[in-house]
């Protein structure tokens, strides 16, 4: 399990958004670059599936760019995680497709591991990074032992825009 450099942009992305103040105007992609170090072209792929997910909202125009369409404080990591890659994604079997173990051990603990991750990203909102951070204690005794996700990004609810037909134990709750 790995969490990709699309994710990590596409949080920067999002950062970046909610740090900038609605009053000044949309951010340009090629601004996003600059502040980022990101490609544009890159910048505008993310932002796709961003706006896809209602997170940014976009102004077309000579002075038009990008802004985030949502509070920081509801976006959190594992909504980021969902809505670029679908979640954490655990590997099959340890043993491979002839595994005989019912059920397999080795997959549940990685579904285990997987659900602990979204848990933990879906403790973090944009605000939590915008703001100072935290010792680990008192991010401890700050935050809920878990937070509910936005299920608007979930892959396996039927009706939201991600929504793939799939369903795998890992994520239904």
């Amino acid at each position: 399990m790995r969490i990709s450099s699309t994710v990590h942009y596409a949080s920067r992305l999002l950062v970046n958004l909610a740090q900038h103040t609605p009053a000044a105007g949309p951010v340009s992609a090629s601004e996003l670059a600059d502040r980022t170090g990101i490609s544009v072209k890159f910048i505008e792929k993310i932002i796709r599936q961003l706006r896809t997910a209602g997170m940014v909202r976009s102004v077309r125009g000579a002075t038009g760019g990008h802004l985030l369409s949502m509070r920081p404080e509801d976006v959190t990591l594992g909504d980021v995680l969902r809505v670029v890659e679908g979640g954490v994604q655990p590997p099959n079997c340890c043993v491979g497709d002839d595994c005989e173990d019912t059920p397999c051990r080795c997959k549940t603990a990685w579904i285990s591991a997987a659900k602990a991750l979204e848990a933990t990203l879906d403790q973090y909102t944009l605000a939590d990074i915008m703001s100072t951070q935290p010792t680990a204690n008192e991010r401890s005794t700050k935050r809920p032992a878990a937070r509910r996700s936005n299920p608007q990004y979930d892959r396996t609810t039927p009706g939201t825009p991600y929504a793939h037909g799939r369903s795998c134990a890992h994520q239904s709750q």
